[in-house]
């Protein structure tokens, strides 16, 4: 005896992905899961950890996958998913070394960051890349999981008491005097988040006291790891003497990153020196970004000019000082960094 003919409009499909059928909407939930896994072979680790976490449904059909995926992924890869699964948790921070979750210490602060203590406040494994921008007797460096806490906290709303002074305090200025041999030196950053991006101002200022102010005085300094003061960083070296020479300011772009330096002097009357550096360390995400990869310089791996030309910025205005909201100076000049074929010369 044969079935009687059901009609194919009471026909009822099957729930995909445990989802509701609806006709003419949402195609991509209602595919079938041999099709949702060949669209995920071509899918990065970061991305299939998006898909995943748009609906319960796509959690469910491809969370076996996204497991299969991550011990063959990249370490790259595996760091930008760790800021994904912190992005909303503020008390989480991606290491960079461990490949792990840390919780956050509220000690943990770019003030005390040479000190033996704040090895115990952050993770033990990992090393502070400096930025060349400070003198070498101050103890204040930003690392990128600080940089990363500093924007979280920042965007996140409904924060705790605790977590509102601890971005507080991360944001607070620094400031160190009297730390040069021969001259009245003083140094000072001062970080803030302007749309959604971490930027932060140097200023270096050089004042006479046992020794006239002189290019030998000053001694070696950086800005960053490209301009220094020094035979590879004659572009800061010539600014430095310009200024001086005609008392008035320069402007000084790095190439290589996204640092601005003003430059301005004084001989005549209270002599000085001051430069006011302007640098944006990028938006939140992984450290692999690249504004932040071209200004930390990790000498354990790359050389000085593998590292300039790997980590090079795209060429092109930064906008950094406008972006701070800096105003250009009444009298001014710009200068810009020479290429590195004339630096090895």
């Amino acid at each position: 005896m044969s079935s009687p003919e059901r009609n194919p409009k009471s026909r009822k499909y099957p729930p995909r992905l445990g989802l509701k059928k609806k006709l003419g909407r949402d195609f991509f939930f209602n595919l079938p899961l041999d099709l949702l896994y060949c669209v995920a072979d071509f899918l990065p680790l970061s991305t299939l950890l998006c898909l995943t976490k748009t609906c319960n449904g796509l959690h469910q059909a491809l969370r076996k996958r996204l497991r299969l995926d991550t011990p063959r992924a990249s370490a790259e890869e595996r760091l930008k998913c760790l800021t994904i699964s912190a992005f909303y948790r503020a008390d989480k921070w991606a290491c960079q070394r461990c490949r792990v979750l840390h919780d956050v210490d509220y000690r943990d602060l770019p003030h005390y960051s040479y000190q033996p203590q704040s090895r115990l406040w952050r993770c033990p494994g990992s090393n502070v890349l400096d930025l060349y921008s400070r003198p070498p007797e101050s103890d204040y460096e930003v690392d990128y999981h600080r940089v990363q806490l500093t924007l979280k906290l920042s965007r996140l709303k409904n924060l705790s008491e605790s977590q509102e002074q601890y971005l507080q305090r991360l944001l607070a200025p620094h400031k160190i005097t009297n730390y040069h041999h021969t001259l009245d030196a003083s140094y000072s950053v001062t970080p803030k988040v302007v749309k959604g991006r971490y930027m932060r101002k140097c200023v270096w200022l050089f004042q006479p006291r046992v020794l006239p102010i002189s290019y030998k005085a000053l001694g070696t300094f950086s800005v960053c790891c490209h301009l220094q003061n020094a035979r590879r960083g004659r572009a800061l070296a010539n600014a430095l003497f310009e200024s001086w020479k005609h008392e008035r300011t320069i402007l000084l772009d790095c190439l290589y990153c996204a640092t601005e330096v003003e430059v301005c002097s004084q001989w005549w009357r209270n002599p000085y020196i001051k430069l006011t550096v302007y640098q944006d360390l990028g938006p939140e995400g992984s450290a692999c970004g690249q504004n932040w990869r071209a200004l930390a310089w990790d000498t354990r791996t790359h050389l000085a000019r593998d590292h300039w030309e790997t980590n090079r910025l795209p060429n092109g205005p930064k906008n950094v000082r406008k972006l701070w909201g800096a105003k250009l100076p009444v009298d001014f000049a710009t200068d810009y960094m020479l290429p590195f074929d004339e630096h090895s010369r």
